[in-house]
């Protein structure tokens, strides 16, 4: 039977080579965000026959599909059997289109599959977001009208690094104020793998950028390329002071950090309506679907 253990720094690299396995553009399942969330998570692995399996031990032992190249029926006879004695919930999910036709083919009658709607990731033109041009995006250009009216004089963009770490740490901390993070909140955890990214910790590169208003960073963006021609917007902060000012980080971040791809992917809505509604008012290309798997 599989024997799961914690996903460490010390042992994280193991699993990078099986993530190439993932679906091409689901952000979910890439090293990066496995990594930087895996103490929150409580990240698990083995590896098998050729597969890695993964585990969300924090819920209930969720299982990630598993990635690999060898015997993907074998695979799911494993989990399977891990799942009867060890999780409570018997779930599945990270499973893409692709390897969702590969289960069906597999096992016509064998599982119950859902897509996950809160866990679809959002992917859109990189050039729409850097243009905003046409009357569905009226409202975006507003806003950044309203910001260069408040802080058009004194506002500069920037690239920015671990050396803004201390600045960036004081972004973080307003924005929880202002939601007033209790202390159930991720943002502790989403604070500590923001730090982590900054050190480029395990060799996980990024790109990050920045708005200085009166020389103070006051918003910041942290992203990574996650295939030859799409990246990921990983983490976004701002003070909401400043009217329009997410919309200014958006579209000067994609200019001057992501001129070399297609597409990007501003992840998951994760189920929040206005996460949902912020994401939807950007009119993505497409969204990778992302479905969970459990036994009928």
């Amino acid at each position: 039977m599989l024997k799961p253990k914690l996903l460490t720094k010390d042992n994280a690299v193991e699993i990078k080579e099986f993530l190439k396995y993932s679906d091409k553009y689901m952000s979910l399942a890439k090293f990066p965000t496995l990594y930087l969330w895996h103490e929150y998570t409580e990240l698990s692995y083995d590896i098998k026959d050729e597969f890695l399996f993964l585990f969300e031990c924090k819920f209930d032992n969720t299982a990630l599909m598993p990635f690999g190249s060898g015997d993907l029926e074998k695979a799911m006879f494993h989990l399977e059997e891990y799942c009867r004695n060890i999780s409570k919930k018997g779930r599945l999910y990270c499973m893409g289109e692709e390897d969702k036709n590969r289960i069906k083919e597999i096992f016509p009658d064998r599982y119950i599959i859902d897509e996950l709607f809160e866990f679809g990731e959002y992917v859109y033109r990189k050039d729409s977001l850097a243009e905003l041009t046409g009357k569905k995006y009226a409202k975006k250009r507003n806003h950044i009208s309203k910001f260069m009216r408040q802080s058009g004089d004194v506002y500069e963009y920037c690239s920015i690094s671990n050396d803004d770490r201390a600045e960036l740490k004081n972004v973080i901390d307003t924005w929880c104020m202002k939601r007033d993070c209790g202390p159930g909140d991720t943002s502790k955890h989403e604070k500590k793998a923001i730090l982590s990214l900054l050190r480029n910790e395990l060799g996980i590169q990024y790109r990050g950028g920045a708005i200085r208003i009166n020389g103070t960073i006051e918003a910041f963006a942290l992203g990574g390329r996650m295939s030859d021609d799409m990246a990921v917007v990983y983490f976004e902060k701002a003070d909401t002071r400043f009217d329009g000012i997410y919309a200014m980080l958006n579209k000067q971040y994609i200019i001057n950090e992501w001129p070399d791809v297609k597409y990007i992917n501003r992840q998951e809505d994760m189920g929040k309506p206005g996460l949902r509604k912020s994401k939807q008012s950007y009119y993505p290309e497409f969204i990778v679907k992302n479905y969970s798997l459990k036994l009928k």
